[in-house]
């Protein structure tokens, strides 16, 4: 008997500022999320945080001695105007792009201020988020309101949601997920990356997403002696089963071993074979023989291009 599993998308938080990674993520989660609301994505909510590089920056316009200038009028007044000539607009575009899609669930748009990294983990705790989807920034820029570095913040510190980094190509027509490209090595957070991939799959009519299996040993762990090869075979069958049970059928599921460093390795496989998303564990196997290190993700977030980078929660 299939055991019917949900994807953990009910409340799904999306950090944006004005750039074209932020588009990208909301195209991204529109194009996702829509086909599934109401009955499964009830709720978004679109977050800008004003960091305090940006406060900064436009107290360095006002003759007051920065650290009273946040409480005085004048400035409240100042960043209460860029809020409504810059913020809300952007705000206002990009739940648009929700309602063209035809989202039928609540979209909150949300603004505040502080270190955007912590700012974003914190709303996510207090709100009963399940998945945090937000772009991909390679370098970051003192001056931006929204730091290159919130993202390996977000990663690090919201330990009860999926995280999803968006990557360069958003696909235009059809299911924006039709293929899922999981990476295992028999951990628990890569358990709970193939299981959201199934519950992601059964979410959509059959046969439109197909899930790929694979795992990755490193040449340097190899030996005469290893047992290395005959691990990684039982921990593919054994997720090939599990996506069995989950109701997967046989014809939308693929599986295969790959030799190389493992970051390199999924991130070349992904944007090779047209992967749009990859959905792996945070952490990885304890120990020094583990195949899928905790810090390939890390890894495979820098070295991918198009696809989007899926991490489960620890």
């Amino acid at each position: 008997m299939e055991n019917k599993i949900v994807p953990s998308i009910k409340n799904v938080l999306i950090p944006v500022t004005r750039d074209d990674h932020s588009f990208k993520a909301v195209k991204f989660a529109a194009r996702l999320l829509a086909p599934l609301s109401p009955k499964i994505t009830q709720k978004v909510f679109l977050i800008h945080v004003l960091a305090p590089s940006f406060l900064e920056k436009m107290a360095s316009n006002v003759d007051i001695r920065f650290r009273n200038i946040l409480e005085s009028p004048i400035f409240r007044n100042i960043i209460q105007q860029h809020i409504e000539k810059e913020v809300k607009p952007f705000l206002r575009q990009f739940t648009q792009i929700f309602k063209e899609n035809s989202f039928e669930g609540e979209i909150q748009e949300i603004i505040t201020q502080g270190e955007p990294g912590k700012e974003i983990v914190n709303f996510a705790e207090k709100n009963n988020i399940q998945s945090i989807i937000m772009g991909r920034r390679r370098r970051s820029h003192a001056a931006e309101t929204f730091l290159g570095s919130c993202s390996h913040i977000v990663i690090n510190r919201a330990k009860k949601q999926f995280v999803y980094i968006i990557g360069q190509h958003v696909r235009e027509e059809g299911c924006p997920i039709n293929k899922i490209l999981v990476a295992v090595d028999g951990s628990v957070p890569s358990l709970k990356a193939l299981k959201e991939a199934a519950a992601l799959a059964t979410s959509f009519p059959d046969g439109v997403v197909k899930i790929a299996v694979m795992t990755v040993i490193d040449p340097i762990y190899l030996n005469k002696d290893s047992e290395e090869e005959k691990e990684a075979h039982e921990i593919i069958n054994a997720a090939r089963n599990l996506l069995l049970e989950l109701g997967i059928k046989e014809t939308n599921i693929d599986t295969f071993l790959e030799f190389g460093d493992p970051g390199r390795t999924i991130a070349k496989i992904a944007d090779e074979e047209d992967y749009p998303l990859i959905m792996m564990g945070r952490t990885g196997k304890t120990g020094l023989k583990e195949i899928v290190l905790g810090s390939v993700s890390t890894r495979v977030i820098h070295k991918v291009q198009k696809a989007t980078v899926g991490l489960a929660p620890m």
